[in-house]
């Protein structure tokens, strides 16, 4: 849109958030987020040309000799955990493609990367052991405890020296504000979030509210 002004009695902030790379070598360039639908249509397009390339012998070949393609996931926060356990039920998407050779379950190798000592850290240790248990049962490599520190076309790489093959890689370790709100002369966190009281107004503008992940809200005392 071309520049504007645009008078306003009450001005509402909802511009979500950005993914954050920690400034990682190689990840913005070979990570692939899923902020937008643009971006799961990629990652959509690039699982089903790393399976085809997979069926056709142009790909990785596992250490029983059957086709492989490994799609690593960096971030084992809800997003990660939820991707690496949809990825399981790949099968009929498969199948749509006539990729009748690959099995979901044992070609397809998911690996999800966490660099805090466990998976879920938002949520308690009890529903984070469960959720590791069951995304085991599914096969799922669980790495935690480790940091990427780079990310390659082909792999991840930690700063314990681990190598995780990776045909499709995918970032959901973080988020960060969009820079354009640390412009407006308005109260940030350190993340730039607009910071609110619990009316989600502005501390220093009560016309200004700001909602959704690029607000700084504070959190509910317990009871």
């Amino acid at each position: 849109l071309p520049a504007r002004e645009l008078p306003y009695d009450t001005l509402v902030l909802a511009i979500g958030c950005v993914t954050h790379f920690f400034s990682v070598p190689g990840a913005a360039e070979n990570a692939i987020a899923l902020d937008t639908v643009d971006q799961a249509e990629r990652f959509r397009r690039k699982l089903i040309a790393a399976c085809v390339r997979a069926q056709n012998g142009r790909g990785r070949v596992g250490e029983d000799g059957r086709p492989r393609v490994d799609v690593a996931i960096i971030g084992a926060g809800a997003t990660g955990v939820e991707l690496s356990a949809e990825l399981r039920n790949t099968a009929h998407v498969l199948n749509a493609y006539g990729l009748h050779q690959l099995d979901p379950r044992r070609d397809v190798r998911i690996h999800i990367v966490e660099a805090g000592p466990r998976i879920l850290p938002a949520l308690s240790e009890r529903v984070s052991a469960e959720t590791t248990k069951l995304l085991r049962k599914l096969d799922v490599d669980v790495f935690t405890s480790e940091r990427v520190t780079e990310v390659t076309k082909d792999a991840v790489l930690t700063a314990s020296g681990k190598h995780v093959d990776a045909d499709l890689t995918v970032w959901a370790a973080g988020i960060t504000a969009p820079g354009v709100l640390r412009t407006l002369g308005l109260p940030v966190s350190k993340m730039g979030q607009i910071v609110v009281g619990p009316t989600l107004q502005c501390e220093t503008d009560p016309d200004i509210f700001a909602f959704g992940d690029c607000a700084a809200a504070p959190w509910p005392e317990k009871q």
